[in-house]
């Protein structure tokens, strides 16, 4: 869960005194996050307006305003979370939400099965092309970050989807990784491996959504114009090439 949502939830549940309620995210922006609130079945629309209003002015909280619908009880709420972190370093790209904190996650699926490595340590492997895995990680911010896997088809079209949450920032798989479908020497994913400066630009799968893989649950990132989703990647062949190493 990214911090804006946790944050969100923390700040409102404190404001409500209670903590059963979902969250839906509408849009992002670099500075705000709108949001849904879905609340429990009676649920004032006065206590919850009156919450939103009260957590606004508090400078500690992410709640900056909100309004509620309806007379009586609630269906929904809206709110803004603004944050204050700063915009990412050059040559990063991702939406910026809690810089300070060294646990990070990362997001995978791969047609048909993978081994994924963050900065060279190996998190886990699957083989289930139709799940979408998550592992937890920690790394110093501020320092590299390399995301690597080993990809292995089993017939059909192949490809890997992945994105990650650290520092503050998210990562997808897009142009800017690089796979190659030579096996690579060792360390090949380590963060001072620069051997990948020879390996291809990844061919470009399509986005999280298209077939045949459909859309992957908690895949897709925020980042300063809206919503951004990662993309499948492959080297050149998806059809042909059945093993692949990317970062």
């Amino acid at each position: 869960m990214n911090t804006y949502k946790t944050r969100f939830r923390s700040d409102l549940a404190e404001g409500l005194d209670i903590d059963s309620f979902s969250i839906l995210i509408d849009t992002a922006t670099a500075t705000s996050v709108h949001a849904i609130i879905l609340p429990p079945d009676g649920t004032s629309a006065q206590s919850i307006l009156s919450a939103i209003t009260s957590q606004s002015g508090n400078p500690a909280s992410a709640i900056r305003s909100g309004s509620a619908q309806g007379s009586g009880t609630i269906r929904s709420a809206t709110g803004s979370v603004v944050t204050r972190a700063p915009p990412p370093p050059p040559g990063q790209q991702g939406f910026a939400t809690d810089p300070s904190s060294p646990i990070g996650h990362v997001h995978i699926s791969v047609d048909n099965s993978y081994s994924l490595y963050v900065n060279g340590a190996e998190m886990g492997d699957g083989s289930d092309w139709s799940q979408t895995d998550t592992y937890d990680f920690s790394a110093p911010c501020g320092g590299d970050l390399v995301i690597a896997f080993h990809g292995v088809d089993a017939g059909g079209p192949a490809a890997g989807l992945v994105s990650a949450e650290h520092c503050g920032y998210n990562v997808i798989s897009n142009h800017n990784w690089r796979c190659t479908a030579t096996e690579p020497a060792d360390g090949w994913q380590d963060a001072n491996y620069v051997e990948d400066a020879s390996w291809e630009v990844p061919a470009h799968g399509g986005t999280n959504g298209v077939p045949p893989w459909g859309h992957r649950p908690d895949m897709d990132v925020p980042n300063r114009n809206g919503m951004q989703s990662p993309s499948w990647i492959w080297t050149s062949d998806f059809q042909g090439t059945d093993e692949v190493w990317c970062r």
